[in-house]
Order: structure tokens, then sequence, then C-alpha cells
């Protein structure tokens, strides 16, 4: 669709997930692709180019309470992630997630994540989430 106030741009998206969930695990992943157009200026004029991107993850998450009912609602938390054109870069991310309710999570995880051309980000992150 058109993003622009003249309706001269256009964006698309495309894509698709998978969510398979099992007793003791879950997999999930996604694939996206996106087109959208910009103004660049050519021999003095404005026209109209378009850039694609596309990126995509896969996470695999282990109920290790129900494998060992001591460690309660605990889960462990692998993740593979890539984006590619603009912004280059592949991420893992390794996490444990405990359950204090049906929607109340506590979420600690490390991430590494190397970008093609520009500074590496690696973090150590907890969370505290909440739905309704």
């Amino acid at each position: 669709g058109a993003y622009d106030e003249q309706g001269q741009l256009d964006i698309t998206a495309n894509g698709f997930d998978i969510n398979f969930i099992s007793t003791h695990a879950i997999i999930r992943g996604e694939y996206i692709k996106t087109e959208t157009d910009s103004f660049v200026e050519r021999d003095h004029e404005q026209t109209i180019d378009s850039f694609s991107r596309n990126g995509w993850f896969l996470q695999g998450t282990f109920f290790v309470g129900h494998a060992f009912q001591s460690l309660g609602s605990t889960e462990l938390v692998l993740e593979y992630a890539e984006t590619n054109k603009i912004e280059e870069a592949e991420r893992w991310m390794v996490g444990v997630n405990y359950w204090l309710d049906p929607r109340s999570v506590i979420k600690v995880g490390y991430e590494d994540t190397d970008v093609v051309e520009g500074p590496d980000d690696t973090r150590f992150a907890v969370q505290f989430s909440y739905g309704f």
C-alpha cells in the first residue's frame, strides 16, 4: 500500500510463520520480505527507486519443568535470526524463562549479534512481562 501523502510511494510485505507446539517443546519461526519505494535523486531529478530486504528467525523452547518437576515452570530458549540486504546481521540468543503464572514471566537472556557493516552487539537482559 501507499505510505506517503501523495500516494506515490508503496510498501509491500510478504511473510509466513510456523508454530509447532508439543507437550515438552515449542518451535516457532518467521520469514518476512519487504519492498519499499523511496525518492532518489538522479541527475538532479527526483525518481522513485525500490529496495527490498528480508529476514527470518527460528526459536526452540524446551519446558525443563516438565522433565524435572522441581524446576517448576522453567523453559530453556534458543533462537537464531538473520536479516539481509539493509543492515545485514545474524543473532544468537540463549535464555531461560520462568513463568510465575500463565500471564507473568521472568525472562533472562544473552544475545550475540554480528552486524556485517557496523558494530557488533552483545547484551544480557532480564525482563518481566505481564499479559492480560
